[in-house]
């Protein structure tokens, strides 16, 4: 009879977890005596990973996979598949529990848990990436912006970008935006935020790169308006003249060449098509345009020396300029 009871399947979940919670104690209790042995090496503290912090990850693994373990008609799992669509940012509460507790005063090591927080909410988000609610998604985001914070290290925000882009492009589709500028521009301003923020090319030396990647992302909203949206022009003439302004009152160069050329390529495309529908415009633009040309010609000998001048003064501005 005892035999028949540990062949039915609830007794094998139950010592399987007994086994897997027994062993994971073991592993996570043997880190922390093993830093205890170690903490005098001047390894106990370094980059390199120790044997004490080995045994908290197998320890940590070991418990992450208990869940598979579960019953499937067990009242956990009930509630597991119930808070599901929350379960991301639930785990955002224990990854910040694990964070910040004091985990060396305890005697283990603290990279772990440490390790263990950054990558909690992701591994979740990963598992519910299609039944996730959005203000899941927004709360992990809050969650890296305050690891980030604490931790001095600003490149954990860019996961919060790609959270928030994932929420903006559901609310885009929800809405019925379709129309693919919406999705560009969000990505273009996620990679701003990167070219102004980012510690490694905030470096004198990786300027170029800086200047590289505010081109890509103006080009990307602004070229793709202009390219695509002539039809409607005010919506390249709008994006174009606030890159112009931002680059002017900003004083990054990047942002004024974008606009600027968009502006220009706007204009003249749509004086084009201006000139063709009404063939007399036409002539009055030639008029003033050969009028325009003839004044600058005639001046231009007597103020060459003025003008190089100028054009000297603003290589130099512009060569300050971000």
């Amino acid at each position: 009879m005892l035999a028949a009871r540990f062949r039915s399947p609830v007794t094998a979940y139950q010592l399987a977890l007994f086994a897997g919670l027994l062993l994971s104690c073991y592993a996570i209790f043997e880190g922390k005596q093993t830093n205890r042995r170690n903490l005098s090496l001047s390894e106990a503290n370094s980059r390199i990973i120790t044997e004490a912090d080995i045994w908290v990850y197998i320890g940590l693994i070991q418990i992450a996979c208990f869940r598979y373990f579960i019953p499937p008609a067990s009242v956990v799992s009930v509630f597991l598949q119930q808070i599901r669509p929350w379960i991301a940012g639930v785990s955002c509460i224990f990854g910040y529990l694990l964070y910040m507790l004091p985990w060396q005063r305890w005697g283990w090591p603290k990279r772990p848990w440490q390790i263990t927080a950054y990558i909690l909410p992701l591994f979740y988000l990963w598992e519910t990436r299609i039944q996730i609610y959005s203000i899941s998604l927004l709360l992990v985001a809050g969650y890296y912006i305050l690891i980030a914070k604490i931790a001095h290290k600003i490149r954990f925000t860019y996961i919060s970008l790609a959270l928030v882009n994932w929420v903006l492009w559901r609310w885009y589709m929800d809405l019925n935006f379709t129309n693919a500028l919406w999705y560009i521009s969000s990505v273009s301003l996620s990679l701003l935020y990167i070219a102004q923020f980012d510690s490694l090319l905030k470096l004198p030396q990786n300027k170029i790169y800086r200047h590289g990647l505010r081109i890509l992302a103006t080009v990307m909203i602004c070229g793709y308006a202009t390219v695509f949206h002539q039809n409607v022009f005010w919506i390249p003439g709008i994006l174009s003249l606030l890159a112009i302004f931002a680059g002017l009152g900003l004083k990054i160069r990047a942002f004024l060449y974008v606009g600027t050329i968009s502006f220009v390529f706007t204009a003249f495309y749509h004086l084009v098509i201006f000139t063709f529908d009404y063939p007399f415009i036409k002539w009055v633009v030639g008029l003033l345009v050969g009028i325009t040309l003839i004044f600058i010609a005639a001046n231009f000998e007597g103020r060459r020396q003025q003008l190089n001048i100028l054009i000297r003064n603003i290589n130099t501005e512009f060569k300050e300029w971000e």
